[in-house]
């Protein structure tokens, strides 16, 4: 099965797999989250805006065109901008009829910073292929590449060869390098 987000995307479209559908959500909802927070939202607030923007998203991605030369981030960008400024609408209206008003920061949609997009793609896969490892080999991984400890320091801490650590931390490594083939742009 290809690991790209146009094939995901594709097979979204097709398809109603809850696997994709558990995928795409693991995936982009903590870039989501993170990227509504820096709105200024509360973060009950902030849910309620991610859920609006998956909503449309499953609404439109049918007649979403994939443009490898595109972004999808920047699709994304596009459909929360747009729910960012129906709920100001919706705020103003309220606001004139004497409503309460949420809060609904005066806040444009950033630009994805690309490094926070692809630490925030990296970590929802890491937690999608979390569950394919025994815990002791996922955390000398961790320990390795997040934390920066040697092999040697690993070892001695979990209780394994060197060698061990190393075919650990490899295969982890192969197996995200795979999920993560042509998800960041």
């Amino acid at each position: 099965m290809e690991k790209t987000p146009a094939s995901l995307i594709f097979r979204l479209r097709k398809t109603s797999d809850p696997a994709d559908w558990e995928r795409f959500m693991v995936i982009y909802l903590p870039f989501l989250r993170q990227w509504s927070t820096m709105l200024g939202l509360r973060p009950e607030d902030a849910d309620d805006l991610v859920q609006d923007v998956m909503i449309t998203v499953l609404k439109k991605l049918s007649s979403f065109d994939y443009d490898p030369k595109g972004s999808f981030r920047g699709w994304l960008r596009g459909i929360m901008t747009n729910k960012v400024r129906e709920r100001r609408k919706a705020a103003f209206v309220r606001k004139r009829v004497s409503m309460p008003v949420d809060d609904v920061p005066d806040r444009e949609v950033p630009e994805p910073d690309e490094a926070e997009y692809n630490r925030a793609v990296v970590n929802g896969c890491l937690e999608l292929i979390r569950s394919e490892f025994e815990a002791k080999s996922f955390k000398a991984f961790e320990l390795c590449k997040m934390h920066g400890k040697s092999a040697r320091d690993v070892a001695d801490e979990l209780g394994m060869t060197v060698d061990a650590v190393y075919k650990n931390v490899s295969r982890v490594m192969s197996r995200l390098r795979n999920e993560l083939q042509g998800l960041c742009d």
